[in-house]
């Protein structure tokens, strides 16, 4: 009863707001992961909108808005989600870009919608047929105008999983244009505001989410890192950063070399600044090898991943190194050759048939922008 009434709600008040507000020309709203982060391909795309186009006004919608105060620019203005604001911001504003669709219920004549999705390279099926949600993702797209695409296989997932039969924009991932445009300051500034030491190397951990909370096991950090700076003669240290549905999640884990980062607003910078990733099925190792540093995979649950959730494909056939146990993780990382990383990762960027990825996908986007504005 109480979701039907909410879903009345929306309704009524985006049917008022679309009959007695216009539209606000070049004004923009924003959402990244529903409203859990300032992040991912929105938040480069708002960032190069402001810079390419300062005459546009730009809003984001956010769960939190108090932490978020802290972290967006001064020229955002923030919605609380699930207010009624949002709900006129959203039927008001020239057009929306965000990352994984939308719930409301219907898109006004004149209003573009730019959706970036958040998996380019993603391993894990996102069907909704497959999360046994019948209609909740292709639902969730049905009123986008425009999709962007780094790789052939995204191409694929966008076409196959929601069902959108409208144009891509091949430009790459927004997102990633930071790794073509990066300076030194840039990884100085993260690491800082990690606790990490300059000349510190770092691996992170980075598993994805399960659907139903299955427990898996963590490979000994410690362990890792001994082996790393036996092999390299260097400091380094751990991140864990867990999925950002497992945000309020912690890691306990005693030792000062291990840092939890699951908190932390951007992944990419936090991808940035490692030179050893180990994940399992998330996209990030497909935007990691844009890098050219090492990438292995750890999946102690893969059966069990392929029978539930299912996967796109076989890791067999790809190019990447997986263990499917701690002790060949281990093995893996004592016998790393780092000097080989390019080499797998243009091999890994091949498997997917990539393309566009030049770091100037927040340029594209913005052009694209301005143009349905």
């Amino acid at each position: 009863m109480v979701k039907i009434f909410k879903r009345l709600t929306v309704w009524v008040f985006a049917i008022y707001y679309s009959f007695f507000y216009k539209i606000r020309k070049k004004t923009v709203m924003f959402h990244a992961y529903g409203g859990m982060s300032y992040s991912c391909n929105p938040r480069a795309i708002s960032e190069a909108l402001h810079r390419l186009h300062p005459e546009y006004r730009i809003l984001w919608c956010f769960e939190d808005i108090e932490k978020m105060k802290t972290i967006v620019p001064d020229y955002v203005q923030i919605i609380q989600k699930g207010s009624i604001e949002e709900i006129k911001t959203q039927y008001t504003v020239s057009g929306w870009v965000f990352n994984r669709g939308t719930g409301f219920p219907f898109k006004r004549k004149g209003q573009f919608y730019l959706d970036t999705w958040h998996g380019d390279r993603a391993f894990k099926v996102v069907d909704i047929l497959a999360c046994g949600e019948v209609t909740l993702l292709r639902r969730a797209y049905r009123f986008v105008d425009t999709v962007t695409s780094g790789s052939k296989y995204g191409d694929n997932v966008i076409r196959n999983a929601m069902k959108f039969s409208g144009e891509i924009l091949k430009s790459g991932s927004p997102r990633n244009d930071l790794f073509f445009h990066y300076q030194k300051s840039d990884v100085m500034r993260i690491k800082k505001a990690l606790g990490i030491e300059p000349d510190t190397r770092i691996f992170m951990y980075a598993p994805t989410y399960r659907d139903h909370n299955e427990t898996y096991p963590i490979p000994d950090f410690t362990r890792i890192l001994d082996t790393l700076e036996k092999k390299t003669q260097e400091k380094w240290c751990c991140l864990w950063r867990g999925h950002y549905f497992s945000l309020h999640k912690s890691l306990a884990y005693s030792s000062h070399k291990v840092i939890d980062a699951t908190s932390y607003n951007d992944m990419q910078e936090l991808l940035l600044v490692t030179d050893l990733l180990i994940s399992d099925y998330s996209s990030s190792v497909g935007d990691f090898a844009l890098l050219n540093r090492s990438i292995l995979l750890y999946v102690p649950d893969l059966e069990n991943y392929r029978s539930t959730r299912g996967l796109n494909f076989k890791l067999e056939d790809s190019p990447y190194l997986f263990a499917e146990n701690s002790e060949d993780l281990y093995q893996l990382v004592e016998h790393l050759d780092f000097e080989s990383a390019r080499e797998n990762c243009k091999a890994i960027l091949d498997f997917y048939g990539t393309y566009g990825e030049k770091g100037t996908a927040s340029e594209q986007a913005v052009e694209w922008i301005v143009k349905h504005s």
